[in-house]
């Protein structure tokens, strides 16, 4: 999924310097795109009940910090 990111220029949106919206208005538009962006990726490659989890993220940072934590999760059970 982290290389989905970077083809689309949307990993400083997860898991880079970017991940928390600007002050300048201009800037904060481009980050809301590309946040929404990042979160239709995240919501529509992963299954409902994972995404009980992450609906209520206020940013896509957030939902991945959050099914990143599932699924370490679930592979240490394994």
């Amino acid at each position: 999924m982290q290389y989905y990111f970077l083809s689309q220029e949307l990993w400083d949106i997860i898991g880079g310097s970017d991940t928390t919206p600007p002050t300048d208005a201009e800037a904060a538009n481009r980050w809301k795109v590309k946040a929404g962006k990042a979160m239709y990726a995240l919501t529509v490659t992963n299954d409902d009940k994972f995404l009980q989890q992450i609906k209520n993220a206020k940013t896509p940072k957030e939902a991945w910090d959050t099914l990143a934590t599932i699924f370490t999760k679930k592979n240490d059970v394994r």
